[in-house]
């Protein structure tokens, strides 16, 4: 699983991205339009680490930043809130298989 740090201020992303290459995790920085939006001034700004939801919730506690949680097999992705629960290690089923 990867975690995504997003944040509306290009500065702050840039921060929180030199701060987990320095601290030895992969970081790369990139920007988003929301669906729908065709505005560039309105992009987010993404940081994709590989650092742990521990690390990362020390990084954005006193931010306006937030974490989306990626499965790379499925590509699916997650608004999660890192500082009240542990982030599953894996998919969680939403439905049981017909008996």
């Amino acid at each position: 699983m990867a975690l995504r740090i997003l944040s509306h201020e290009a500065d702050e992303a840039g921060e929180i991205s030199e701060l987990l290459v320095a601290a030895g995790f992969g970081a790369d920085v990139s920007r988003e339009l929301f669906a729908g939006e065709d505005d560039l001034t309105e992009a987010v700004h993404v940081v994709t680490t590989d650092a742990g939801p521990e690390v990362v919730d020390e990084l954005i506690t006193d931010s306006e930043a937030w974490v989306e949680l990626i499965d790379p097999m499925s590509g699916t992705q997650a608004r999660v809130d890192i500082g009240s629960a542990d982030l599953p290690d894996a998919p969680r089923r939403t439905h049981r298989p017909a008996d």
